[in-house]
């Protein structure tokens, strides 16, 4: 899940550069959506999130909140995924209104994935 070391030989990149850490261990952008990613597809007057919880593959619930623009997050709803960690929530589409999920993990930590925005 990290890249590659740059190369020595005159050439920086060569190897395997689409990790989730740098070679030097530092997280990158893609590091936190990992766990918990979340798609959000507008159709017509609806938002349809999908997502999948890792490493979990297992009935798990989850937690989708929303925030409407320049508001705090609200719980939407709290739902339980498939028996592999897939979840699924059509709700009313509304114009710049961000997305996240929030899941508690069974050691009790709850991680939360980052804000996607429905267009």
């Amino acid at each position: 899940m990290s890249d590659d070391p740059p190369r020595t030989d005159g050439y920086r990149y060569g190897g395997f550069e689409s990790g989730l850490r740098s070679a030097d261990g530092k997280p990158k952008p893609a590091y936190e959506g990992f766990r918990l990613p979340l798609a959000v597809e507008v159709y017509g007057g609806n938002d349809v999130l999908w997502g999948l919880v890792r490493p979990r593959r297992a009935v798990t619930s989850v937690t989708i909140e929303r925030q409407p623009k320049g508001k705090a997050w609200r719980v939407l709803k709290t739902l339980d995924t498939t028996s592999t960690g897939v979840y699924a929530l059509k709700t009313t589409h509304r114009g710049g209104q961000r997305y996240r999920v929030k899941w508690t993990a069974p050691d009790g930590h709850t991680y939360t994935g980052p804000a996607v925005q429905g267009y």
